[in-house]
């Protein structure tokens, strides 16, 4: 299973209705979950996200590894067979230091894009790196 949780819930509707499409795609692969936690202070959402990480966690962070689409492909493939796998995106303030330094750290891009966009940018490439690992036709 992979777990998506992020701080803050989704707002703008074209946003969530593509993610929806792609969390619909995906499931055919493997399950996936959003877990959504309340937005407040810093500490608090580590608190919160910390209760649903399952698995082995990655951050999302610009300061991050970067991946091509086909290594992350790579990347899941290898730590989703038989595993669960968490992803954490934090809110408008980040997260900290401290939190970070017990997880991997995963970058999108050495930009930095609203949690919200981050979020569909995450999942799209979930979608991708099954279709790489599948050997199907949307990576061409």
């Amino acid at each position: 299973m992979i777990k998506v949780i992020a701080v803050g819930k989704l707002k703008n509707d074209g946003i969530k209705n593509q993610l929806l499409e792609y969390l619909k795609r995906i499931n055919k692969f493997i399950k996936i979950q959003i877990t959504e936690v309340k937005a407040s202070n810093i500490k608090d959402e580590e608190k919160e996200l910390s209760k649903h990480i399952k698995g082995k966690a990655f951050v999302l962070d610009a300061l991050g590894k970067g991946y091509s689409s086909r290594t992350f492909a790579e990347m899941i493939k290898k730590e989703t067979f038989g595993k669960d796998i968490s992803f954490i995106i934090g809110g408008a303030s980040g997260l900290s230091d401290c939190f970070k330094k017990n997880y991997n750290l995963v970058s999108l891009s050495k930009m930095t894009f609203p949690h919200q966009v981050a979020r569909l940018m995450l999942v799209e490439q979930i979608y991708r790196a099954f279709t790489i690992i599948k050997n199907m036709p949307y990576d061409k």
